[in-house]
Order: C-alpha cells, then structure tokens, then sequence
C-alpha cells in the first residue's frame, strides 16, 4: 500500500462514516461497532483486538504495519498520526480542508503530478 493509498483508504473511509469513532462516553477509539479512526482503518481485522486500545503507540504501529504489508517511513506514520489527531479533535464538517491540507504537507505528489496542479495544467503546451 503506498502512502496515497494510505490517505485514500482513510480519507474515504471518514468522509462516508462522517462521524468519530469514540465510545459512549466521547473517547477516542481506533474501532467502535462499525466505526473507525484513521489508525482502525489502517488495521486489518484480523489482527485487530480490543487491547490495541491501551496499547502502547510502538504495537499499534507494529500491527498497523502488519496489515499494510510493509514497515511505514516516519513521513507515513507522521501523515497517519495527522489524520488521526483531526479525527479525534476536529468536528467532521472541517476534516475535508484539514484533511487536504494535511494531503499536500505530507505528499509532494498525487498520481505523478504535483499536489495542487490538475493534468490539463500540468501537460505540454
């Protein structure tokens, strides 16, 4: 899974859920019910258990890792946190532009083109 398939793969998965996955008392959690943080998204189930949940950061990444394929650069796992702090403190209705923007700080292209330009910009005149 490459790093845009990372952000695709959360970013869609929040923008349809519209909603934080926290508990019934308004605490974050990677999974809840049907729900998910970006870091759940990232979890594949079969290696998700409920102790992740108080786990130290160092397992969570270890089976974030797991599920992806492959150990994530500290830019990828600096995106993946991003995304996870906007779930946690930001309402859903400002995680599209805060999403965007974490997009274009962290990917220095989308697709091959550079983050902001659209292919008829970007092609030979």
């Amino acid at each position: 899974m490459t790093a845009e398939e990372i952000y695709l793969n959360i970013t869609c998965w929040l923008f349809a859920q519209n909603k934080p996955c926290q508990d019934y008392f308004g605490f974050a959690r990677y999974r809840h019910g049907v729900l998910k943080s970006p870091i759940g998204v990232l979890i594949s189930d079969d290696l998700y258990d409920e102790s992740l949940e108080s786990a130290p950061l160092a397992r969570v990444r270890s089976v974030v890792e797991q599920s992806v394929g492959r150990p994530l650069d500290e830019t990828e796992w600096a995106l993946v946190s991003e995304l996870q702090f906007i779930h946690n403190m930001w309402p859903p209705e400002v995680w599209p532009a805060l999403c965007r923007y974490t997009r274009e700080r962290y990917l220095k292209s989308w697709n091959g083109l550079p983050v902001g330009s659209t292919p008829a910009a970007s092609s030979p005149s």
